[in-house]
């Protein structure tokens, strides 16, 4: 279909017939030359071609490049050949050398060099066959589909055989989806799915090269699987815990073997997002580091490494983003406002809305549970837990700070009164923001706590703070990141304004 659809077009000139080879020899004996630059483009108007230029801009977020790019095409239809690729020629040199392209190489060549950060040619790494997935839920799942897809043989634990039967069901559907779209075949699925078990056994540890444990955060119920996984398991298997904020290290004291404790942070959902963090915990050995590395790569996805510290480098930039973002309720800008903010700077959520539709219970449970370790001088912003506490706890709840009454996220006047209430308690008189102002104080926000990932060595390349918040957060590629974006600011001012936030 596609070959007859392209000799339609005029894109080649005719389909082979019978064998290859003779047919060529034939074709090129009597075939007469036909340009490119001597055929004639078509005027579309049509409702199809309308669609797909209405996916692309969507697609690109409405950028200028591919605003561009969808003008040459269209123009080729109104001005002669030469003329169009001169035009072609001068948009690409103008915005070559546009911000835009300065950031996105910056982020290519990132990119580049994080895939080098061990040489895998010379790194010692221990052979992974057998992958073990404990946790069914839906981090689990996209995380044994991740695996099969890559040849693993994948062994999905949970405890509950219900649990087990939903998790079948949601790799199915994984998989149906990609045979529809095209991105697998009915015979590869097979062949993959031939790979998976499902087992309520703890047996399943005994073959085990790899256990990823992808279950509840709480740091008790973790320690004791891997008491459990360490009891039958044998003394090569390589335990990686998924752990998004639970400190790596208490993880792994309980541990007999903690050279063989690793984190391996992926992003929801595990089987699309690309970015997966690599934790090096006081005790992991390098063999290991160098195998979870090769292990994501084999997965297709992108590792990048960091010393364990409380939310590695994305969620702990990401924690203080939301935390600024908490202080600016207080101080006078409402969730919508800033949602509206962050989306127009160009990342997919606000983190108002983000929080809803992750859970806002999940935030809470975890701030509860380190309520001890927080600087009892550091100015805290009570209305996440207010909102928590009369049971609101986003989309599941239809409700958070914002309403889902009939599915759709509107703007709650019980969750203003709230937020007004707060100021009022603290005595702050509230001000405007200006869209401006919250992304500048987001950005600082981010920022800094850039620099002070880099300070404490959790990374050494300011590189893979840029790849982490844009392949995991939704920062804006053709912003290059909140490390590129500082790296591009006058010091002396960058300076003064974190002073000023500081004080904030």
């Amino acid at each position: 279909y596609k070959s007859q659809e392209a000799l339609k077009l005029g894109m080649i000139d005719t389909i082979a017939e019978g064998e290859l080879r003779q047919f060529a020899v034939k074709f090129a004996k009597t075939a007469q030359k036909n340009p490119l630059s001597s055929k004639t483009v078509e005027k579309d108007e049509s409702a199809e071609f309308d669609a797909i230029v209405k996916k692309a801009l969507r697609a690109g977020k409405h950028r200028p490049p591919v605003q561009e790019s969808i003008r040459l095409i269209k123009a080729t239809a109104d001005i002669e050949f030469y003329e169009s690729l001169a035009e072609e020629r001068r948009v690409f040199q103008q915005l070559r050398i546009g911000e835009e392209a300065f950031a996105r190489r910056h982020l290519f060549f990132a990119e580049t060099n994080a895939k080098k950060v061990i040489n895998l040619k010379e790194a010692p790494i221990k052979p992974v066959k057998n992958i073990v997935v404990v946790g069914a839920g839906t981090m689990g799942t996209g995380i044994a589909v991740s695996a099969l897809k890559a040849g693993f043989h994948v062994t999905v634990y949970d405890q509950s055989k219900s649990i087990l039967v939903q998790c079948k069901s949601r790799i199915d559907s994984i998989y149906e989806a990609d045979i529809t779209s095209g991105r697998i075949k009915t015979e590869q699925r097979d062949v993959q799915l031939a790979q998976l078990e499902l087992s309520d056994y703890k047996s399943a540890f005994e073959n085990a090269d790899l256990v990823i444990e992808a279950i509840f955060e709480n740091l008790a119920v973790k320690q004791d699987l891997i008491r459990k996984i360490e009891s039958i398991a044998s003394a090569n298997t390589i335990i990686a815990s998924n752990t998004s904020y639970i400190d790596l290290d208490e993880i792994a004291e309980v541990s007999l073997r903690p050279e063989n404790i690793v984190g391996i942070h992926f992003f929801n959902p595990a089987h699309i997002m690309r970015l997966v963090e690599v934790i090096h915990g006081n005790n992991t050995s390098q063999e290991v580091i160098a195998t979870a590395f090769a292990l994501v790569q084999k997965l297709g996805k992108l590792p990048i490494i960091c010393k364990n510290s409380f939310g590695f480098i994305g969620n702990r930039i990401y924690a203080d983003y939301r935390y600024q973002c908490e202080l600016m309720l207080e101080e006078g800008a409402l969730p919508h406002q800033i949602d509206e903010a962050i989306e127009r700077y160009g990342f997919n959520m606000g983190p108002f809305a983000v929080g809803d539709l992750s859970g806002l219970d999940i935030a809470w449970n975890m701030r509860k549970a380190n309520a001890h370790k927080r600087n009892p001088e550091a100015r805290y912003v009570s209305i996440p837990d207010q909102i928590c506490e009369l049971g609101r706890f986003g989309v599941k709840t239809q409700a958070g700070y914002y309403s889902y009454a009939d599915g759709k996220k509107q703007i709650d006047p019980v969750i203003t009164e709230l937020i007004m209430y707060a100021s009022e308690q603290k005595k702050i008189v509230r001000k405007e923001f200006s869209s401006e102002q919250i992304v500048e104080r987001v950005l600082l926000t981010m920022a800094n706590e850039a620099a002070l990932l880099l300070a404490e060595g959790v990374t050494a390349r300011m590189n893979d703070i840029d790849l982490v918040m844009i392949n995991g957060f939704g920062f804006p590629k053709w912003e290059g990141g909140p490390a590129y974006w500082a790296s591009r600011q006058n010091l002396d001012e960058l300076y003064e304004k974190q002073k000023a936030l500081a004080e904030v």
